[in-house]
């Protein structure tokens, strides 16, 4: 009896220390969770992200964010809030004072991104990004059920509203934000932002900021229809063109199918408009490459440079895809609407990644809206552009009192 009892008891030890043992290794490959924020306006990305993830050893938490909420959160709040992972316009690279990206090394970049594709995540000659989507630019849109002959320059498309039915507007687009000005600098000289130093009191600013009011002021333009209220009119019918970025093509694609058309931005007396450009990449802040979630995190990296995920962010998302070999092999079968995406791209602006740019894009719009309450004069909004740019950017601008 006291054999068995002592053979029992053996028994009983050994699938005691299996089951421990079992629940160690099943512990041991419960995968890392990143936290992803990203803040591309097409929210179908998550979607893609979370069915690419399924096959990987990570798991994914995938926040949506705005913009211009992301950019104060990431110089306001400690280590511990931000995410490990980011993928947001490259221009936020401008912020590396505060948020300490991760540099990535070669080896861990597919070998088909060249110098060129690799030029908006570069500083320094050190990369700090991977780009997924390029282009982010500015287009025309127009309703063909509105628009029998789409107008490629300004005089022809305000020759338009005369025809129009009265409950329908000539066009929209997001007047308050300056991404959607800039298109008007450049017709009329150079971007705000040259060698990263602010270029703001120029004659195409004035040129610009007289144009753009103008058209507010004889209501061809609504200046307090944001972006959402211009989106809604714009689907809705209400509106015969509209200006809006790239993101929003599939969205209005797969609202007036048909009846949509897309053009190149209107010129300006014979000056092309030209819309600046830039890529949506995947950074790491806090260096969280190289830190407790590095193993997932570079498995990450690898999964949205693969060939079959970045042909999905053109069928699913109707997004260029920064790999390069792809978007070539995507370009040469597309629609003729589809085309004009990727030609456009070729006479955008690059937009610069440094820190300046954020100083540029506020001091812009500080001067912006003193002109259009009518508080300054085209050439004093433009001086005091770029006077509060300067200060800024001034080493000793936080000696000075505000």
């Amino acid at each position: 009896m006291t054999v068995l009892l002592q053979r029992l008891a053996i028994g009983i030890n050994i699938f005691w220390l299996l089951w421990c043992s079992n629940l160690i290794a099943k512990s041991s490959v419960e995968p890392v969770t990143i936290n992803l924020t990203f803040t591309h306006e097409n929210q179908q990305l998550k979607q893609l992200l979370q069915e690419f993830a399924v096959n990987e050893d990570f798991a994914l938490t995938i926040t949506w964010m705005d913009q211009a909420k992301l950019k104060s959160q990431l110089m306001t709040s400690s280590k511990s809030q931000i995410p490990d992972a980011l993928i947001c316009p490259a221009d936020n690279l401008g912020l590396s004072g505060y948020v300490s990206y991760s540099k990535i090394p070669q080896s861990l970049i597919d070998e088909s991104f060249d110098a060129n594709s690799l030029a908006t995540v570069t500083l320094n000659k050190e990369i700090f990004g991977v780009p997924l989507v390029d282009g982010n630019h500015l287009l025309l849109f127009y309703n063909r059920r509105l628009v029998k002959t789409p107008a490629s320059t300004w005089s022809e498309l305000l020759a338009q509203n005369e025809s129009l039915p009265k409950n329908i507007s000539l066009i929209g687009w997001s007047f308050m934000e300056m991404y959607w000005f800039t298109p008007f600098i450049t017709a009329f000289g150079e971007p705000p932002l040259i060698k990263n130093l602010p270029h703001l009191n120029t004659p195409a600013m004035q040129q610009a900021l007289q144009f753009v009011w103008q058209l507010n002021n004889t209501n061809i333009v609504d200046g307090g229809c944001d972006y959402e209220c211009v989106e809604r009119r714009f689907i809705n019918g209400e509106l015969a063109y509209t200006i809006n970025g790239i993101w929003a093509y599939k969205n209005f694609s797969d609202r007036l199918k048909k009846d949509l058309g897309v053009m190149r931005l209107p010129a300006i007396q014979g000056n092309r408009m030209r819309p600046y450009h830039s890529t949506i990449a995947l950074t790491f802040p806090n260096d969280s490459l190289f830190g407790p979630k590095q193993k997932a995190l570079q498995a990450l990296l690898k999964m949205v440079q693969q060939e079959r995920f970045q042909q999905r962010l053109w069928q699913d998302l109707n997004d260029i895809p920064a790999r390069p070999d792809v978007a070539a092999a995507i370009r040469a079968k597309v629609t003729p609407n589809q085309a004009v995406l990727f030609d456009a791209l070729e006479t955008s602006v690059p937009m610069p990644s440094h820190k300046n740019m954020s100083i540029v894009w506020e001091a812009m719009l500080q001067g912006y809206t003193r002109y259009g309450n009518g508080e300054f004069s085209a050439q004093q909004a433009s001086a005091y552009m770029q006077k509060i740019a300067e200060k800024a950017i001034s080493p000793i601008s936080h000696l000075e009192s505000p």
